[in-house]
């Protein structure tokens, strides 16, 4: 079976790879750039490293060199036991 992708299709799906992409914070310019992040965590916490983000101000700022990215997990883990229980 011959599989395509059809970008305006993706965009409609709010849980296609290309929303999820977007929704993700990348840093496709070719000079760095400061992110800020209003919400209601007060600590984020890295995926991939021990650079996780404090609450300044009641912000997040977040540097990310040209090209960069952060993963970030907001809130705690509760879905996973609410999961396992269902």
């Amino acid at each position: 079976m011959d599989e395509h992708v059809n970008a305006a299709d993706q965009r409609r799906d709010p849980e296609s790879l290309l929303n999820w992409t977007e929704r993700i914070m990348h840093n496709l310019a070719e000079e760095p750039v400061v992110v800020t992040l209003c919400l209601p965590e007060d600590r984020l916490i890295n995926l991939l490293s021990e650079a996780h983000s404090q609450k300044k101000d009641g912000v997040h700022r977040v540097s990310l060199e040209l090209y960069g990215y952060r993963w970030y997990r907001a809130g705690g883990l509760d879905y996973l036991l609410k999961r396992r229980t269902s």
